[in-house]
């Protein structure tokens, strides 16, 4: 990642963020808030459990509902999940991303960002978005889910991933058939 505009794109307090931020899995329907796993995390990532756990989500339009201006707001969407060969790996500076399957089911997975890794699309930061190239995660052409590193999970109705800053992840995937997903990614400023 380039280190230019730093101050304004939250790359300085990259490194800080990895090392804090565990990735966090949950069932959001058995997540009991306040949750001491989310302790670590911006004040922004609580609100948006918050949000989620007050919010009938399979009833939200489709859009982008403003939960607290742009420091927390949400996607929701519905698509058909993509086979591993066309997966896109991402990753952001401003934002973590709390991402919940309403309905359906999908792969989901994460590598951790250093440094060394190839970029294949430079950081945008209109769209707060750097892009990788699949050969990070070299277990996705051959993915079985049989190996314990493979760090590719299967996300059902009403789990949830938290990938922070730093989380190089990818989602919206399938192994064996395509699957259609309603879903919500809820966008969590870090510096608010």
């Amino acid at each position: 990642m380039q280190q230019e505009n730093s101050s304004e794109t939250g790359i300085d307090r990259l490194e800080v963020y990895v090392k804090e931020y565990p990735v966090f899995f949950a069932r959001l329907n058995e997540l009991v808030l306040p949750d001491p796993r989310l302790d670590k995390y911006p004040a922004s990532v609580r609100q948006g459990f918050q949000w989620l756990k007050q919010t009938d989500l399979a009833n939200l339009p489709l859009g982008k509902p403003v939960i607290d201006g742009d420091r927390v707001y949400a996607n929701v969407f519905k698509y058909t999940t993509r086979p591993v060969t066309k997966a896109v790996l991402e990753s952001h500076r401003l934002y973590i991303d709390i991402q919940v399957v309403i309905a359906g089911s999908e792969l989901m997975g994460t590598v951790r960002y250093h440094d060394r890794l190839p970029v294949e699309k430079p950081y945008d930061k209109e769209a707060d978005v750097e892009f990788y190239p699949r050969s990070i995660m070299p277990f996705l052409d051959g993915y079985t889910g049989a190996n314990p590193q493979e760090r590719l999970f299967e996300a059902s109705a009403m789990q949830c991933a938290v990938f922070a800053v730093g989380d190089i992840h990818v989602s919206g995937l399938y192994n064996d058939h395509p699957r259609e997903v309603h879903k919500l990614v809820v966008k969590c400023r870090i510096d608010a």
